[in-house]
């Protein structure tokens, strides 16, 4: 009612501007709201109730539908749902409508940019012999990377991420590097800063030294022509598992975002590893 009584500007040409009075009796249908508005009110519908009934009523319904803004607000608070399961419970294909499906995807909890994180892609879990071979695809590496088996500590004997395996740096400066570029994955992202959001990279990292040496592990990332330094460690004490995380916003989507790692032994030259790392990760959420 209180929306009804405002005044409600009209332009008429470049420079005129007239008011409206709208009296308490008007009554308003959905297609004349403002599309900010008919958001806002379908994002307290049930998502498969949008999507089942009221896609179907008229054209103006089947395109806020359609709107991707009206699924962020719709799905923002949406977490227990792995991709797929929010496809098949809304019963739609992303290819259909593909900017609500990856925005989805954007928002869920769990996506992770970084592709093989662990260096263990495709490695059978009952791999032979202390150091394995790892599996560098995905990465752009140098040095002398190896993989153990992921057995915990004490303090720290079990993640969510469940791994098999862990990356170990070595004697030498190992160092890989990967891109995960918004843009590469979404190529609508533009249009999103072009209506005022703008999107949050989260990261976080695990490490820790090996039971017998000293060891050095850094992270940063390249983003918009600069390096940004996440974790700077001199692994020197305990050898429990340590997580290091945070967030920044991304203010450019136009340039790449590159991931980079880099660990070695501080303590013996050769026969030892350096920082063992595990279940690296990179998200993108939306914000305004």
């Amino acid at each position: 009612k209180q929306w009804y009584q405002r005044r409600v500007a009209i332009t008429a040409g470049d420079n005129c501007k007239q008011t409206q009075i709208i009296p308490t009796n008007y009554t308003m249908s959905f297609v004349e709201i403002p599309a900010e508005v008919q958001y806002k009110i379908l994002s307290f519908v049930d998502p498969k109730l949008i999507v089942k009934e009221i896609s179907r009523l008229n054209k103006q319904f089947n395109e806020c539908y359609k709107s991707l803004f009206l699924w962020v607000e719709l799905l923002k608070d949406i977490k227990d749902y792995s991709f797929q399961e929010l496809l098949d419970l809304l019963d739609f294909k992303p290819e259909v409508i593909p900017k609500i499906g990856y925005t989805i995807y954007f928002l869920h909890k769990n996506n992770n940019f970084l592709k093989n994180p662990n260096l263990d892609e495709g490695i059978a879990s009952d791999a032979a012999g202390e150091w394995i071979k790892p599996n560098k695809s995905h990465w752009s590496c140098n040095g002398d990377w190896k993989i153990e088996r992921h057995r915990g500590c004490e303090n720290f004997p079990q993640i969510d991420e469940n791994p098999r395996f862990n990356a170990v740096t070595s004697h030498m400066n190992c160092e890989r590097l990967q891109d995960v570029t918004p843009s590469k994955a979404c190529p609508w992202i533009l249009d999103l800063y072009k209506e005022g959001y703008k999107l949050k990279l989260s990261w976080s990292v695990r490490i820790a030294r090996r039971y017998d040496c000293r060891s050095y592990f850094e992270a940063e990332l390249h983003m918009n022509g600069e390096e940004t330094l996440l974790v700077r460690q001199e692994l020197d004490e305990d050898c429990s598992w340590k997580k290091f995380e945070g967030d920044y916003v991304v203010t450019s989507v136009k340039d790449k975002v590159l991931y980079k790692e880099l660990g070695c032994d501080r303590q013996f030259w050769a026969g030892s590893y350096g920082a063992k790392i595990l279940c690296p990760k990179i998200s993108y959420s939306l914000t305004k």
